[in-house]
């Protein structure tokens, strides 16, 4: 019998079917992991990580703002992007 990792469905498969072998599916495994693993990440790895010249850094570090003042005007011309709102299938906005 496939099944999620619920305690309750157990007891119920054990109360009706006492000799069916219980697995748990492949979905609640890999979910229950996921989960598992966020915890453990999300208790050892600090809040934010600050890199400066390619290094990680424990000063503040701020945003800085670079003007790419020598871009190739042939390719920045060549680029182009539709800027237009999206659309429906019947063109509404």
């Amino acid at each position: 019998m496939a099944r999620d990792r619920a305690s309750a469905y157990a007891e119920a498969i054990n109360e009706v079917l006492p000799n069916a072998i219980q697995i748990a599916d492949r979905f609640h495994l890999f979910q229950n992991l996921v989960v598992y693993l966020k915890d453990i990440l999300y208790k050892k790895l600090p809040d934010k990580i600050m890199i400066k010249d390619c290094q990680i850094t424990k000063e503040k570090v701020s945003k800085v703002i670079q003007e790419l003042s020598d871009i190739d005007e042939k390719i920045l011309s060549s680029m182009s992007y539709d800027n237009t709102s999206p659309t429906d299938e019947n063109n509404r906005t």
